[in-house]
């Protein structure tokens, strides 16, 4: 996905599928359309935080 954080993955928090990290899920497949199935278990798609501005609009 676009934005998508790429490894390497947060230890202990995200796990590596597909070539991208992704947050695992407590809920099992059928997953609601907010998460994504894979292999019969939920996943969030895990993004980099965004930088902070490094200029101020006056």
């Amino acid at each position: 996905m676009k934005g998508q954080k790429r490894p390497p993955c947060t230890r202990y928090t995200e796990v590596e599928l597909v070539g991208a990290c992704w947050a695992p899920h407590e809920l099992k497949a059928p997953c609601p359309e907010t998460l994504f199935e894979y292999q019969g278990k939920c996943y969030l798609p895990s993004f980099s935080a965004k930088p902070p501005p490094s200029s101020l609009d006056q």
